[in-house]
């Protein structure tokens, strides 16, 4: 990797890292809010085996009804952030093509929507609520896995809704919290897997266009953010070449967490 396209693309990384994080601390309050709301409608379970399978199916629709805040408050809040961080994106792109920065008009919130794209959908599509949005179904089949599975082994109410968001003392008070190997954190981690996706997605698409619009392109180079992080499948790539950018197999980010990018290498 040249040491400019280095420096450029971890400089990149910081900036990216930097937005993700504020999305994802905007996300954390109503996650825990949702997830209090599901522990709140489980703690209606009875105990009793035979009707507990069918006391969670009348529950289900809650459990949706209870992602719904979430669901449209994340699509509106990546929406709101990605829109404001398309200037930033295009001066980054044009500070390495070497070129003024574009004065291209902005994409409204909602085109950056259709636009930006996780898992193969835009995030339109993926945030769309067509009972349920994607993104809740997602979100339910993780709950789903550790619930029925108590459901299965008969493991308590109480000790059920510990799995789904514990709850502990602080201070003498009883708080509900996110912790590793809980539902709540699953779907976080599952959720900070889409903010880091659709963040550099947007980057890339807002980038090509200045770098294409660039002067003397010999060719197309794969980099990927080599650290402690780097996947096996972006690592090998890291230092292919192509004539453009489309003659790779795949155009980053190729998974959640991907920090790839296809720079121009210029003469």
């Amino acid at each position: 990797m040249a040491p400019n396209a280095e420096a450029y693309l971890r400089r990149v990384d910081r900036e990216l890292r930097a937005l993700e994080l504020r999305i994802y601390r905007l996300t954390l309050t109503e996650v825990h809010r949702a997830f209090a709301v599901i522990r709140a409608h489980l703690a209606t379970l009875p105990d009793d085996a035979l009707s507990r399978p069918l006391a969670y199916k009348l529950l289900r629709p809650r459990l949706e009804d209870a992602l719904v805040p979430l669901n449209d408050g994340l699509a509106s809040l990546l929406a709101l952030e990605l829109w404001n961080f398309q200037r930033r994106a295009r001066a980054l792109a044009a500070r390495y093509a070497g070129t003024a920065d574009p004065n291209a008009p902005l994409a409204y919130p909602a085109e950056i929507m259709r636009r930006v794209r996780f898992l193969g959908r835009s995030l339109d599509a993926y945030f769309r609520r067509q009972s349920p949005s994607q993104f809740m179904a997602e979100i339910l089949r993780i709950a789903d896995r550790t619930i029925q599975r108590g459901l299965l082994e008969g493991t308590p109410t109480a000790d059920l809704l510990q799995q789904v968001l514990p709850e502990v003392t602080r201070r003498g008070q009883p708080t509900l919290v996110i912790r590793r190997g809980t539902v709540a954190h699953a779907a976080l981690t599952r959720i900070n897997a889409l903010i880091t996706a659709a963040v550099w997605d947007h980057f890339t698409r807002e980038s090509r266009p200045v770098w294409q619009s660039a002067p003397n392109i010999s060719y197309w180079e794969w980099h990927a953010v080599l650290d402690p992080r780097t996947c096996p499948v972006c690592r090998p790539l890291d230092g292919q070449r192509r004539s453009t950018p489309t003659d790779f197999p795949s155009i980053p980010p190729v998974h959640p967490h991907c920090r790839c990018a296809i720079l121009p290498v210029f003469t």
